[in-house]
């Protein structure tokens, strides 16, 4: 995907034609208000492609984002808030000698509290680098930095720590010479690597797709997508690619799309199962929203899915239950229509889909998540405000929060959030804590009531979640933006 830029660098973009697609609309129930909300920006900065995580045991959330100050220079932020009550805990900062950060938003946190922040910057000299930092969870210290994806321009695609935690892998996008994506094995302790492995796909020009990265105890799985000729053809490639653990060495891929049709098209939408042998990716068929599931061991497709009866749309995000029986995913099924679908993982057979018609504008979901108990999936979304329409364009944009119960597909509305300067809220991120009570969402927020305009400010708040299906009810035809 990042052939055609990045899901977060195209959001100005899609958030734009959300809004002027939009048509104000107000609630029969009031869901929610955060137990606590924090916004935090001064009057010359802006916040971009923020990320929320949360540490092992739920007592901190970290907030991540690169602070681009206005005159051009750019910071990364790390800070930690009490998760009870939004204190802040710690903050640390970064801007380093690479040049400017123009995207972050990559984070995990292992076992230890250790958190690992994925960063694109871009070099004094011109082009695009990748780099990755670690910090310790309880005071912030920088334990070490790391570039990858070598001298040439680089994209950053995602990151993921192996189950037992010593190894982190990055995935980017690398090249032109040829393009390709690549997955480095960084030493978690110390950054230090000890493989690289490449994958050039079927016509050298391979993307990876964003935030798509999973580690079993075996092999790394990332997402790509590609197409055969960018000059006279649309038509594209997708693959999941399995990399060997131990070596780097790329052991199986499943393209698909290969009679001329866009095929199965994934956009930060795996899912691995609980065992780590089955991996399940999310997107589109033929321009339908599909899902397929392969053996990781193997690459042996399990099943693949298509929704035919639905769309043009895609599955964008995807989780598998703790007792590995059920994936779930999120998408769109056309631009007016919010999909969340609950698949038999051994079978790919649906036990309930539920889709929200009349959703106004661009289908845009924030990353979904599911509860550690797998019982709901959480879903963040820009929400119509009350707020008359700004600029001629539509509406203010709150955040939501949506529920749906992972057993039935009963869909609710469990929290928004409306900046208390006016303007608009851009949700981007969502992190659970362990215990499932609390729910934090994380984004852009339009600073003194201004529309998509610099300056920007961070917004993060926390949901408790309520007692069962307590939030307020979403019936069809509320009008969203996406």
């Amino acid at each position: 995907m990042r052939a055609l830029r990045s899901r977060r660098a195209t959001m100005s973009v899609v958030w734009a034609l959300a809004v002027m697609l939009g048509v104000p609309a107000s609630h029969a129930e009031a869901a929610q208000r955060p137990a606590w909300a924090v916004r935090e920006g001064a009057l010359l900065t802006n916040f971009t492609a923020p990320s929320v995580a949360v540490s092992p045991g739920g007592e901190v959330v970290y907030v991540i984002g690169a602070v681009r100050h206005r005159g051009g220079a750019s910071t990364l932020l790390v800070r930690a808030r009490a998760s009870a009550t939004g204190d802040r805990l710690w903050s640390a900062r970064y801007r380093g000698r690479q040049g400017l950060f123009h995207d972050a938003g990559w984070v995990t946190v292992g076992e230890a509290g250790t958190l690992y922040v994925l960063v694109e910057f871009r070099r004094d000299g011109g082009g695009r680098g990748v780099m990755v930092l670690s910090f310790d969870g309880s005071d912030g210290t920088r334990r070490w930095t790391r570039t990858v994806g070598g001298a040439a321009d680089a994209d950053a695609g995602g990151i993921a720590l192996s189950p037992e935690g010593s190894r982190l892998y990055v995935a980017v996008t690398s090249g032109p010479a040829p393009e390709h994506v690549a997955v480095t094995a960084l030493d978690a302790s110390d950054g230090s690597p000890s493989w690289t492995g490449r994958y050039l796909g079927p016509d050298d020009r391979p993307d990876v797709m964003e935030g798509s990265i999973v580690a079993a105890a075996d092999a790394v799985i990332v997402a790509v997508h590609g197409r055969y000729d960018f000059e006279r053809t649309s038509f594209g490639w997708a693959t999941t690619v399995a990399f060997d653990a131990a070596t780097g060495d790329v052991m199986w891929d499943g393209v698909s799309g290969r009679g001329g049709w866009p095929a199965q098209y994934s956009e930060h939408a795996l899912a691995l199962s609980p065992d780590g042998g089955t991996v399940t990716t999310g997107g589109w068929s033929r321009s339908r929203p599909a899902a397929v599931a392969f053996d990781v061991a193997t690459g042996a497709r399990l099943w693949h899915r298509v929704f035919r009866g639905h769309g043009p749309g895609s599955l964008q995000s995807a989780a598998v239950s703790p007792d590995g029986t059920q994936v779930l995913l999120a998408g769109d099924a056309g631009r007016s229509r919010l999909v969340v679908v609950a698949l038999d993982a051994a079978t790919g057979a649906a036990s309930w889909w539920n889709e929200m018609r009349d959703w106004k504008g661009y289908p845009w979901i924030g990353d979904a998540e599911l509860a550690p108990d797998g019982s709901a999936l959480y879903v963040p979304i820009p929400i119509c405000g009350p707020a008359a329409a700004v600029e001629g364009f539509g509406c203010y944009l709150d955040y939501g929060l949506l529920r749906y119960r992972a057993a039935t597909g009963r869909r609710a509305l469990l929290g928004r959030y409306a900046s208390p300067v006016g303007g608009s809220e851009w949700p981007a991120d969502l992190a659970i804590a362990p215990a499932g009570l609390r729910v934090f969402v994380t984004g852009r927020s339009d600073v003194e009531g201004r529309f998509q305009r610099f300056p920007q400010a961070l917004a993060t708040v926390m949901f408790r979640e309520s007692f069962p299906d307590r939030g307020a009810r979403l019936p069809d035809g509320l009008s969203l933006i996406g």
